[in-house]
């Protein structure tokens, strides 16, 4: 179990991503968690709806990381 936490712990410090990159990440993550808690109970969320929201979030970020950049 250390050994695991210590091998996650090298590959994100070699990784020169952003942190909002990293936030956004951890939210898919939890999106997609909480959809198949969510399919688990019988209750069906729309997959577009799902997709959408990623996407847009995304759109946003890098959007938002170009306009930081030209500061």
């Amino acid at each position: 179990m250390e050994k695991d936490f210590t091998e996650q712990q090298e590959i994100m410090s070699s990784l020169p991503i952003c942190p909002s990159f990293k936030i956004l990440a951890l939210c898919f993550l939890m999106i997609i968690g909480v959809s198949l808690l969510a399919e688990g109970f019988q209750f069906e969320i729309p997959k577009g709806y799902i997709y959408f929201s990623m996407a847009f979030a995304f759109m946003v970020d890098v959007i938002q990381m170009k306009t930081d950049k030209h500061k």
